[in-house]
């Protein structure tokens, strides 16, 4: 199960960029890229899951999935084939430094309750309730 497909990724980044940012061993093997796509969008999946446990919605996210989880899905399995292919191998430049901002700015912003998800089971409720305490 993932949040996201390949072509949400392309989208993003470009086919082009995915498919090169795949091709670890530079040998064009579409089986070999399809392999590692599919990898880094279960990798974002997982992470995502880890990332957003413990906040205000039930993670896995079932059903139709938000498109801001889809979006976040895409543009993290981008960023991680990015950083396993690094193509150009210098700190200052860091081509998808802009997504990889955005993904940590939907993290904090699920987390701190500025973006919400719509058709998601919220864990948190809103009112009070009572609490029943066991007499020792």
């Amino acid at each position: 199960m993932t949040y996201s497909v390949r072509a949400d990724s392309e989208a993003i980044f470009g086919g082009r960029n995915i498919a090169k940012w795949a091709d670890l061993n530079n040998d064009k093997d579409p089986v070999e890229i399809t392999d590692r796509v599919n990898w880094a969008i279960q990798e974002a999946y997982d992470q995502i899951n880890s990332r957003l446990a413990g906040c205000a919605y039930t993670v896995p996210f079932v059903s139709t999935y938000d498109p801001v989880v889809v979006t976040l899905s895409a543009r993290l399995a981008g960023v991680l084939l990015y950083d396993n292919r690094k193509l150009v191998d210098s700190p200052e430049y860091d081509e998808v430094q802009n997504h990889r901002r955005m993904v940590e700015d939907v993290y904090a912003g699920i987390h701190g309750a500025r973006i919400k998800l719509l058709a998601h089971t919220v864990n948190a409720v809103d009112y009070p309730q009572a609490i029943i305490s066991e007499e020792t």
